[in-house]
């Protein structure tokens, strides 16, 4: 069987799907480049302008002093530094506009105080919770419990008061203080993994679409068919090396978008606390957890893809049609992620694929209850898409016997 799959993989790679590989390498380059050169300048500690890719080496250096936890010694800090700092100075009245050395601190106290209104253009530092550690958090907390019991109204159901005081509870146990730290580099990372996620799903289904057709030059034919490995054998092997070609597929995607990222915005900033960027997250883990949690629902969002164009490519049998009802697929599944039925959202994994970064309400902050269970719905995604694949798998093993040629 081993050996067999080894064939059957080898015999995906052909001159086409090489191209397709290489195109999407290429396209995420080009399109990460222009997203880098795209975004607004950044702001020097001097207070000077700088353009380009250099401005987020600029920014890089100089949030070395910006870093650690915040306490109350680093907000002290924090409110002198930024008061009297050129940036605000030059700039005040539209500083977050531009990339700046205080930008992971002051969002994070500026979401605290103006909740859901609160743009990345709000930086200044004149609030009085600051002045206590403990009244700055508390303050925080009141916020996210504020911003979920807003977003719960955008649900296909509704938290009971039981479910809002069990949240509730999770938000006061939200680890403090917040370890800070440089984090562009990672936060254009998740943006421009939301942009181009779809060109996997894209390539997987034009490579994989004449999988089983009979007009294609890795497609079956009656002597595998009747070879002595057997019909359910070979089907077997085909579906494995789909999947294997999938996931390698995904892999090269993530290497490219890491190597892009690290060169361009450096990922620096893993360990700090995830609430820097997704401010309502209830859960004690790093920026890095969450990017993996990222990577991970694409991943099984794209095996879910493949068996659905494999499971289109064996019921069809023609590879031109197959491909153009491969990709029509794909297309229709990202075309229902342009609604605001929170329950066919959450029942659609592309759009938490696509949408991790700037989702409403974040994937962050759904919760599904089980008496008084608490489910994130980060766990109850892969339960779905793993169901989803398993009826697609019995489906298509049910197409096994009636598969035919002619």
């Amino acid at each position: 069987m081993k050996n067999l799959v080894k064939f059957e993989f080898r015999k995906i790679w052909t001159k086409l799907t090489l191209i397709s590989v290489i195109s999407l390498i290429v396209v995420s380059t080009i399109v990460t480049t222009i997203g880098y050169y795209s975004i607004d300048s950044a702001v020097n500690s001097k207070g000077e302008e700088v353009k380009g890719i250099k401005a987020f080496r600029v920014i890089k250096n100089e949030s070395e002093n910006m870093k650690g936890l915040m306490d109350q010694d680093y907000l002290d800090k924090l409110v002198e530094d930024f008061n009297s700092s050129k940036e605000k100075l030059n700039f005040e009245d539209r500083l977050g506009l531009w990339l700046t050395r205080f930008d992971v601190s002051n969002h994070i106290i500026n979401y605290a105080n103006y909740g859901k209104e609160s743009f990345n253009i709000y930086m200044g530092l004149d609030f009085n919770f600051l002045k206590s550690e403990k009244d700055f958090y508390n303050q925080y907390k009141k916020t996210v419990k504020d911003n979920i019991l807003f977003d719960n109204q955008q649900l296909w159901f509704k938290y009971s008061d039981k479910n809002i005081e069990k949240i509730n509870e999770k938000v006061d146990n939200i680890k403090t203080p917040f370890n800070v730290d440089y984090y562009e580099g990672i936060n254009n990372l998740m943006w421009q993994f939301s942009e181009q996620f779809l060109f996997v799903p894209l390539v997987i289904g034009f490579s994989l679409s004449s999988f089983f057709s009979k007009d294609s030059n890795n497609g079956i034919d009656e002597l595998t068919l009747s070879s002595k490995y057997g019909r359910k054998k070979n089907m077997n092997a085909r579906i494995i090396s789909g999947n294997i070609f999938t996931v390698v597929v995904y892999a090269i995607f993530i290497a490219t978008l890491l190597i892009e990222h690290q060169l361009m915005g450096s990922l620096q900033g893993w360990n700090q606390s995830i609430q820097n960027i997704f401010h309502t997250c209830i859960y004690n883990i790093s920026l890095g957890t969450g990017v993996l949690i990222m990577i991970g629902q694409g991943l099984l969002t794209t095996l879910l893809v493949a068996n659905l164009v494999m499971f289109v490519s064996i019921k069809i049998k023609y590879s031109k049609l197959a491909t153009l009802l491969a990709l029509g697929g794909v297309g229709i599944l990202e075309r229902l992620t342009y609604t605001d039925n929170s329950l066919q959202l959450q029942l659609n994994p592309m759009y938490f694929s696509t949408s991790l970064y700037a989702g409403s309400p974040s994937v962050f902050n759904i919760f599904y209850f089980i008496g008084d269970t608490m489910i994130p719905y980060i766990v109850a995604f892969p339960i779905l898409v793993i169901l989803y694949i398993v009826i697609i798998r019995i489906l298509t093993k049910r197409e096994y016997k009636r598969y035919r040629l002619n």
